[in-house]
């Protein structure tokens, strides 16, 4: 199993075993702090009660030492401060005091209980089931994929929620008898006497609650506020005996980010963006900008769209489990590049859900415009907008000059187009948001078995604005399911750490004291970082169209990747999958080549998922020891 995740830890490997209890912990290191022996996992505790194995780091280490005075240290790994830090004050109290990024199985030998514990937004994987009596768990799922007799039913509603989203929200996987452990949460597995018991889950940081203790004590200057917060989090995690840089799209979370990594180092940091022969794609020109502001020592990797596709075909093996981002694929490649420099990298992930910064945590003003139109007139005008096949909305927009992207984000003016139609149709604003929130046009994806009733992802309750309540959503969801999925397995299949200072229990909580009109609740995106923002940049490089990091699926899926989307979407292929219903999604390949509609996101989450069970069907089937 550990060596099916040598990529994840490339610098040393170790194993502990207690043959009497029954437990066996295997870990591949990636040596960041303390490069020394005295920091290899995994690592026993002291007074030999705790035996842990963890994947990530604990940025607040030295604080946590100093409160330690007592504790005599080895080495002066993060892991050892933790492990003494659980001595002291229990596994639940030590996780609270922590600023970290993990996730650890920790062996209580006195108690013969095993925890199994993720951080607070679920940056580290952690899957965990049973194989006959045997518990396993591990950092990936191929890692527990490849043993031996393992039940591989597929899940339905994964398969659909893949369809739906573009990802699998935990706590499912593809596999039926496989998990994740959430965010925020141990799960305890054993009675004393063994481990073969369904496990005790607690809950030991939840971002609602956390976001409704923060808005309890408001913060004073919300620019200063982010500004505090934001400076300790990044210094924590420009900590590390290996070089440090970070990736620089030119967007507004990750400059921010580098222009205070470059404010504390008393040398240019180095920073790392790719850029792309399509120019509508194409970041680089103001990552550069940026750059050349700052001060940094900036490598751009310019890449073919050649270069990016080759990775197509090592997808299913990359990931180890369907995965539908594309931004998966310019992810690895500028994290292959950093590698060739850094060991660790800081980006930006986070800002968007904690600051507003996607259309639709602001697209409820929009739509409550447009219900100022009669229901029946609004309904038929979005149907008439969809029945306009998307390439004549783009040429009409080309012709007549119109630039709508400066209000639609990146150009693709049909397809943004399209997901607005089916949004006006959204009778409340919490429908409009999943609406947006969607790549499956239709409600239900064509997934064979799905169990009936499976309730879409809702909106919360409570007392907040509707930008509050989209960006709590997108926190405990979007977050964790898609954008710390594509970082983590992006970057440690480069064998490199990729560290989020937004995500600091310090900045969150500065998020959520502020007014929301400093971030999303007037309608303007993102306006505390904007506003901090301007003092490190001009404001040119500030406001302009957000582009996010993609890459033109669509159009490949009708050009170059044609052939292997074919082969994947034919009708026999489908069928000998046994998951999807072919039908449906042969009318939807027909209308893509076709060009009525764009349904490149959609069929591209197909195409993965077919991919990975022609991958899935050609392991071997090996009896149950």
């Amino acid at each position: 199993m550990a060596a099916r995740l040598s990529h994840r830890g490339p610098d040393d490997s170790g194993a502990w075993l207690d043959e009497e209890a029954g437990i066996a912990l295997g870990f591949q290191r990636l040596a960041v702090l303390d490069l020394t022996k005295t920091g290899a996992q995994p690592m026993v505790s002291d007074d030999d009660r705790w035996v842990i194995v963890f994947n990530g780091e604990v940025y607040n280490h030295a604080e946590l030492r100093t409160g330690l005075s007592r504790h005599r240290f080895k080495g002066t790994s993060d892991t050892e401060v933790l492990l003494a830090a659980i001595s002291r004050w229990g596994l639940v109290g030590a996780l609270k005091r922590s600023d970290a990024m993990f996730a650890l199985a920790a062996w209580d030998r006195r108690e013969r209980k095993l925890h199994l514990a993720v951080d607070r937004f679920g940056e580290k994987p952690l899957y965990h089931g049973w194989l006959g009596s045997r518990l396993l768990f591990a950092s990936e799922l191929g890692a527990l994929a490849g043993q031996r007799g393992l039940d591989r039913a597929i899940n339905p509603s994964a398969a659909a929620d893949l369809l739906t989203h573009g990802y699998i929200a935990g706590p499912s996987t593809i596999y039926s008898s496989i998990s994740k452990v959430q965010p925020g949460t141990v799960l305890t597995y054993g009675d004393g006497t063994g481990i073969e018991s369904s496990p005790a889950t607690y809950v030991w940081w939840s971002a609602r609650e956390a976001a409704f203790a923060a808005r309890r004590t408001p913060s004073g200057d919300p620019v200063e506020a982010l500004r505090s917060s934001l400076r300790v989090s990044v210094g924590r995690r420009m900590v590390a005996d290996v070089p440090v840089g970070a990736f620089l799209s030119g967007g507004l979370d990750s400059s921010l980010i580098v222009a205070l990594m470059q404010e504390s180092a008393s040398r240019p940091i180095q920073t790392f963006t790719v850029g792309f022969d399509r120019a509508d794609y194409d970041e680089s020109i103001w990552a550069h900008r940026v750059a050349e502001v700052l001060g940094t020592r900036h490598t751009e990797e310019h890449l073919s769209t050649a270069d990016v596709q080759a990775l197509v075909p090592r997808l299913a093996a990359l990931l180890s489990e369907p995965f539908a981002d594309s931004s998966f694929l310019p992810t690895h490649l500028v994290s292959v590049a950093a590698r060739r420099k850094v060991t660790v990298v800081l980006a930006g992930d986070g800002g968007d859900e904690l600051f507003g910064g996607y259309g639709r945590h602001v697209a409820h003003r929009w739509w409550a415009r447009a219900h100022r139109i009669p229901a029946p007139l609004r309904v038929r005008g979005a149907k008439l907008a969809r029945s306009v096949p998307f390439s004549v909305w783009d040429r009409l927009a080309r012709l007549g000059g119109v630039r709508l992207e400066t209000y639609l984000g990146q150009a693709r003016i049909g397809e943004k187009l399209e997901k607005l139609a089916r949004a006006a149709e959204a009778e409340h604003p919490d429908l409009l948001f999943m609406a947006l929130s969607r790549i499956w046009p239709g409600d239900t994806p064509p997934v064979l078995h799905l169990p009936e009733s499976r309730p879409p992802p809702a909106l919360s309750s409570d007392d907040l604005d509707f930008a509050e309540r989209a960006m709590l959503a997108d926190t405990t969801r979007y977050l964790p399911g898609d954008l710390l999925v594509k970082t983590d397995r992006a970057s440690m299949a480069a064998s490199l750490e990729c560290r989020l200072p937004f995500l600091s229990p310090g900045v969150f909580e500065a998020a959520w004291s502020m007014p929301s009109e400093y971030r999303a609740g007037t309608g303007r995106t993102k306006r505390v970082v904007r506003e901090l923002l301007s003092h490190y940049l001009p404001q040119h490089l500030i406001d302009r169209p957000k582009m996010g990091f993609g890459v033109p699926i669509g159009d490949w899926l009708r050009g170059s990747l044609r052939p292997w989307a074919s082969d994947l979407l034919s009708q026999s292929a489908l069928r000998s999958g046994a998951v999807l219903d072919p039908v449906p999604i042969g009318r939807m390949w027909d209308e893509h080549l076709t060009r009525r509609r764009d349904h490149g996101q959609s069929l591209w989450a197909v195409c993965v998922l077919q991919d990975w069970l022609s991958a899935e069907r050609s392991q071997p089937r090996q009896p149950r020891p």
